[in-house]
């Protein structure tokens, strides 16, 4: 795998020469063949879907097809099953309204390792009167068994993460869910699979009912996601929102939308953004996703055993296979410390990055946060870690008094 040819094809790292990118987990630089293929939407294309009434403007529609076709066998699924919107917020809030008809006092399992995305669209849901949460006991380390144990009669959806965006652990999605409808199969499965899919791609989808993920985890553009709806849902399930594109037939007493994932997708998409997302795809696709992961796993590793050297700094998350590491360094708070890494060049995240929850496994409020990519290297990591030798008491306040 030829680590410089993937560097070129990033230009926000020849445009930002000094600066070395450690928050891959908010979100990765985009490449070049991305970039363009959106500007080859509003150069050469321009138009609006939901009109075939030329080869021109069918021309459109056609490529959005394929593009969701392609972006489908991410997760082995069929692209009837796939619809498009704004990312994992959007998508995970769209599952919890339309359940929230079916179920209204059904109870729902979380956990603290869950990002705010997979917290809030329940939690809203709940205030209004729809769901009861449970929380599963994951005080000391997520443990799959956790939640088996904390399935009673009265669950009815288990919402859960693939892979943390602060621990970087990974779930082993086929034979939890396997577990979960052994004990229930009416149990309703929604896994958020936005980290995950950096890293990896879903090969089994029996037994999950819903997956959420946003495109600008893996190369792709901002404002566009993807929800996998079981096809038994698709007729089921209320939509989220209402207008253009989504309905078959209107009267003046009423209208009735359509019975595909049309349905879910009302007003104008995000075309540029899906045609560029399809370009992120290809781009994995010719490096190879194993290959990305084994690599990312090789610098998660390299990252640990060179950073855990260093006498005061505390890192949480060795263990775990994904290139996401958070430490602290003993005595200084965290985002004074991510700050005064960026003065040097090195762009990471200090926090509870969204997942507020996690302070209760983790036993601390805050924590810096470098996330890792295949563009990332060995040597950036040496750099980082000639910074932090060189830390001394107070540097972190000298540009801030």
């Amino acid at each position: 795998m030829n680590i410089n040819w993937i560097r070129k094809q990033i230009p926000w790292i020849k445009n930002n020469k000094n600066k070395i990118y450690f928050d891959n987990a908010a979100t990765t630089l985009k490449p070049k063949c991305v970039i363009d293929k959106i500007s080859y939407y509003y150069t050469h294309l321009g138009i609006n879907t939901h009109n075939t009434d030329s080869e021109f403007c069918f021309k459109v529609h056609e490529k959005i097809e394929i593009a969701r076709k392609n972006i489908a066998k991410i997760i082995n699924c069929s692209p009837q099953n796939i619809c498009f919107v704004s990312g994992a917020t959007e998508g995970l809030t769209m599952i919890a309204h339309g359940l929230a008809h079916h179920y209204k006092k059904a109870e729902i399992l979380l956990n603290d390792f869950e990002h705010a995305s997979n917290l809030l669209p329940w939690y809203h849901e709940k205030n209004h009167g729809f769901f009861t949460i449970k929380f599963i006991d994951v005080s000391k380390w997520f443990d799959e068994k956790r939640i088996i144990e904390a399935i009673t009669k009265k669950t009815k959806i288990i919402a859960l993460t693939l892979t943390s965006n602060v621990y970087g652990n990974i779930v082993n999605y086929s034979q939890l869910c396997a577990k979960i409808k052994k004990i229930n199969k009416d149990i309703i499965i929604v896994l958020d699979a936005t980290q995950y899919l950096a890293h990896g791609w879903i090969k089994q989808l029996k037994n999950i009912d819903f997956i959420v993920c946003s495109a600008h985890k893996f190369f792709g553009p901002f404002g566009i996601g993807f929800v996998y709806l079981k096809s038994n849902w698709i007729k089921k399930m209320q939509p989220l929102k209402y207008g253009g594109g989504m309905n078959e037939i209107i009267t003046k007493k009423n209208f009735h939308p359509y019975n595909n994932i049309q349905k879910f997708e009302g007003g104008t998409l995000p075309l540029a953004q899906i045609i560029g997302w399809q370009e992120a795809i290809k781009f994995i696709d010719k490096i190879g996703i194993k290959n990305i992961f084994d690599y990312e796993c090789e610098l998660k590793k390299y990252f640990v055993k060179k950073l855990s050297t260093i006498k005061n700094l505390e890192i949480y998350n060795s263990h775990t296979p994904l290139p996401i590491i958070i430490f602290n360094y003993k005595g200084v708070n965290a985002q004074d410390f991510a700050n005064w890494l960026g003065t040097k060049g090195i762009i990471c995240r200090s926090g509870l990055s969204c997942a507020k929850l996690i302070k209760n496994v983790l036993k601390v409020d805050s924590f810096v946060r470098c996330s890792l990519s295949i563009y990332n290297t060995k040597k950036e990591i040496d750099y980082l870690y000639k910074i932090i030798k060189s830390y001394k008491k107070g540097d972190e306040l000298k540009k801030i008094l």
